[in-house]
């Protein structure tokens, strides 16, 4: 008897131990909370930010800065891990960044569909997320935030960095469907192949209000400063649309067909400048409304491209210069008091709550201008073929900015007039040069400062 009882001891001690295991509550893998939305589990790592994985339906909240740039190495170097999978559990739950950033996030899965942050988000809001310096590279249905938005929300979020996939690529969200953005921005380097975006690659029957996009932008066919297609066809109801408000595009955009300063292509859509709120413009027709896009940085003369399809719906939309832009004037029925806000003269609007973005911000120095004149590096670099070149100047100067070739030939004058004290920035599209090392020159007054550009093609 006892002999038995010597033998079944260390049996009865592992299932001690398998119990004790299995007893410990979940929110241990996290640092605190109980995973509902009145207390949601709290994140304060990246490996607590893959977590959120195993409790697709449960409510999380940033409490500290997270820095990711460990993911590059994870999984044999194709880094994080989507959150939510489309053909298995979606993401239903929420994510509250609460203001912190993540920061260095990568995710390399050419040739995988449905990536991003999260990879899908079904019935579930994500808000007040800061994504900085990205490197996401998916196939088709790619975003910063994620890869795909159905029935949920976005709200108070920015994302930063370069983000590439196939079709379906967006600074945001890859394709929304019937979904929300709000009060978010983009301010990254976005390539795709079809239906590429500033904030989403395809809007379906879905709504953005109060956001923006400095993005870089290149694809093939229906790209755009904002959205690549937005659509509500196909949709039985007539009670649902697409509609945009109080939104506007500042970067470069670059696509083969069917590309514009907004959207690349529009269905069942009508563009016009009536200045409505949100609420009244929420009709039984698709509406841009009060939205616009810098016609010199865009390189897009049009809000949508020219197809003809379209010349059966009402398009009374127009772009504005830079220097419009940088005037609150411009912004017809804005809310400047409690949403926006704007350097008179000096830069685009931004987001009260998320402030201004990096390359908006003036250096400081007597009225927040730089002390010297400055010319960065352009961005992208190297890029194929639209890239941005910034410059600062301490006062106002008559400016030239030349591009040269390595024998000395000069390609192309951007610049050659009186430009205001602080940060400037031009668009180069070099579509009509070939691949190479080129030189960009800035003369300001006396001063001249250069730089190398690499074109690749």
């Amino acid at each position: 008897m006892n002999v038995t009882r010597a033998r079944l001891l260390p049996f009865a001690l592992l299932l001690m131990i398998f119990t004790f295991l299995v007893s410990i509550p979940i929110y241990a893998q996290y640092a605190g909370g109980e995973g509902t939305e009145s207390d949601p589990w709290k994140i304060t790592s990246v490996e607590q930010l893959q977590s959120i994985a195993d409790n697709p339906d449960a409510h999380f909240i940033l409490i500290a800065d997270i820095n990711a740039s460990s993911t590059a190495d994870w999984n044999d170097g194709l880094g994080f891990e989507p959150i939510g999978d489309f053909w298995g559990t979606r993401f239903s739950g929420s994510l509250n960044g609460n203001g912190f950033s993540i920061t260095g996030l990568t995710i390399k899965l050419e040739n995988q569909n449905y990536v991003g942050l999260f990879g899908v988000v079904q019935n579930g809001g994500l808000k007040n997320i800061i994504l900085n310096d990205v490197e996401i590279n998916g196939r088709n249905n790619t975003g910063g935030l994620a890869g795909s938005l159905v029935d949920g929300s976005v709200l108070n979020s920015a994302v930063s960095g370069t983000i590439t996939g196939n079709d379906y690529t967006g600074g945001l969200i890859g394709s929304m469907d019937q979904s929300t953005v709000q009060q978010s921005y983009t301010n990254a380097s976005i390539s795709g192949e079809t239906q590429v975006g500033g904030l989403a690659g395809l809007s379906y029957i879905s709504d953005i209000y109060s956001s923006y996009s400095h993005s870089v932008i290149n694809g093939q066919s229906y790209v755009g400063g904002l959205v690549g297609v937005v659509t509500s066809f196909g949709y039985d109801s007539d009670d649902e649309s697409s509609v945009m408000y109080g939104t506007y595009a500042a970067g470069p955009v670059n696509g083969d067909e069917y590309t514009g300063g907004l959207i690349g292509e529009v269905e069942w859509i009508v563009l016009t400048k009536s200045a409505q709120s949100s609420e009244e413009s929420n009709s039984d027709s698709n509406s841009v409304l009060t939205s616009y896009w810098d016609i010199e940085m865009s390189g897009q003369a049009g809000a949508v491209s020219n197809d003809m399809r379209w010349e059966g719906f009402r398009i009374d939309t127009s772009g504005a210069s830079t220097s419009a832009m940088y005037q609150q004037s411009t912004y017809e029925g804005w809310d400047f008091d409690e949403v926006w806000a704007i350097s008179e003269g000096e830069s685009y609007p931004w987001l009260q709550k998320l402030g201004m973005p990096v390359s908006n911000e003036l250096e400081p120095h007597h009225a927040d201008l730089p002390r010297s004149v400055e010319l960065h590096q352009n961005y992208p670099n190297p890029f194929n073929p639209v890239t941005v070149i910034e410059y600062q100047l301490p006062v106002s100067s008559d400016v030239t900015l030349e591009v040269f070739d390595l024998t000395g030939r000069r390609v192309a004058v951007l610049v050659d007039e009186l430009r205001p004290a602080g940060q400037n920035r031009i668009s180069f599209n070099a579509s009509g040069l070939s691949s190479g090392v080129y030189l960009y020159r800035l003369s300001a007054g006396e001063l001249i400062r250069t730089r190398k550009m690499i074109l690749v093609k």
